[in-house]
């Protein structure tokens, strides 16, 4: 047998066999996809206190993930993925005892493969209303009393809201 086959027949094997280990290995280095199901929860919080004195309808917003997101074993959308919601309503309190009111929806969050996962979840907060003290105590008590304000309403930091993918997605993960 000469030298120059021997090393024909190593390569030719050492390649066959990699063709093979990638073709049968289950944690072959391609790629898949898992499906991310409509009515998947998980969960968001807002980066910082959202208050309607600072904020306007159609504001948009800064979330969060709390947590992995996972399906069968693999991270889909990672802890502390940003997430973008929305302001929908926004009243500050004022005269006559009204309190103030926000309200939010979330939006959109981006998997691990880049594709974007509409998602519904809403929180909404508001303050005391004081009219009934405010205008039965202006009639009848002193007219500066319908100067009272409502309560204040904001939705703090790092509280947990509950969020749900709209519709089903394939997320493209590795499986290294």
């Amino acid at each position: 047998m000469n030298k120059n086959s021997f090393n024909r027949k190593g390569i030719l094997t050492l390649v066959l066999v990699f063709i093979l280990v990638l073709i049968y290995s289950p944690g072959s280095i391609t790629n898949d996809k898992v499906s991310l199901n409509a009515g998947t929860i998980f969960y968001v919080k807002p980066i910082e206190t959202l208050d309607p004195n600072n904020l306007n309808t159609g504001d948009s917003i800064d979330l969060v993930v709390i947590g992995d997101v996972s399906v069968d074993d693999f991270v889909v959308i990672r802890n502390g993925t940003p997430v973008l919601g929305t302001v929908t309503n926004s009243q500050t309190k004022g005269a006559l005892g009204k309190a103030a009111k926000l309200s939010i929806s979330i939006d959109s969050v981006e998997a691990v493969d880049g594709t974007i996962i509409s998602l519904s979840g809403s929180k909404s907060v508001s303050g005391e209303d004081k009219k009934t003290e405010a205008i039965g105590g202006g009639l009848f008590l002193c007219a500066p009393m319908l100067l009272m304000s409502g309560e204040d309403a904001v939705i703090p930091a790092n509280v947990k809201i509950e969020v749900r993918v709209v519709s089903t997605y394939k997320i493209k993960v590795n499986l290294i």
